[in-house]
């Protein structure tokens, strides 16, 4: 015969083993429905510094390593990728190039790549497109160049220090949106062909997702 006390301890222990048994259910449950989402989420992700706030990327209007004239604000609707280079740079510049083109091979839509020099007494038209077909950016990048009067001002904006003697030259590589927001930033430390692909692919796909909404 069971008695109320031993009557009221076995329900206690089912109500607990119940309330185990559904709580294990509910826990598996949301894992498994939220792990798409979860991954959405990873998927969208940038690899590189997001930039605090989507400022407009300064203007300018340069020419190229063929003279032909590049205005920012005329890029409108392409993702820009935007490098600052010289020719004659033995370390930094070289990785960033190969780098960059590393990215390229990998992206089918491709983005626009601008250069834009810090050295622009050595970078003459000659020694730039050696450099593009040295890094196979012939075609692919546009090195652009003009006086150092016309140049310094437009480091300041981009927060570049230009090449002076011994004194390396600032090396990011900003990625810039089909607004002309900067949107991304790759220290050379952190800027591999894989990352740069991965945000770029990001970019390229905003232009479609905002249509879709």
């Amino acid at each position: 015969m069971i008695t109320h006390n031993r009557f009221a301890r076995l329900q206690f222990a089912v109500a607990v083993a119940v309330t185990c048994t559904l709580l294990f259910a509910a826990i598996t449950l949301g894992v498994h429905y939220l792990r798409p989402f979860t991954s959405t989420i990873e998927v969208r992700t940038f690899s590189g510094a997001v930039q605090p706030a989507r400022k407009l990327a300064p203007d300018f209007r340069l020419l190229d390593q063929q003279g032909l004239p590049i205005q920012l604000s005329d890029l409108r609707g392409e993702v820009i990728v935007l490098a600052f280079l010289y020719t004659s740079c033995r370390d930094d510049c070289p990785l960033i190039a190969d780098q960059i083109r590393g990215a390229l091979d990998n992206l089918k839509q491709q983005p626009v790549v601008l250069a834009i020099t810090v050295d622009p007494e050595g970078d003459t038209p000659r020694r730039i497109n050696r450099f593009l077909v040295n890094h196979h950016l012939s075609g692919r990048m546009h090195f652009l160049s003009a006086s150092r009067e016309q140049l310094e001002p437009l480091w300041r904006h981009y927060g570049i220090a230009p090449q002076s003697g011994r004194l390396n030259h600032s090396d990011y590589v900003l990625l810039i949106d089909r607004e002309g927001h900067r949107r991304v930033s790759f220290t050379l430390q952190d800027l591999t062909p894989d990352a740069l692909t991965h945000d770029l692919r990001l970019l390229l796909e905003e232009r479609s997702l905002k249509l879709a909404s």
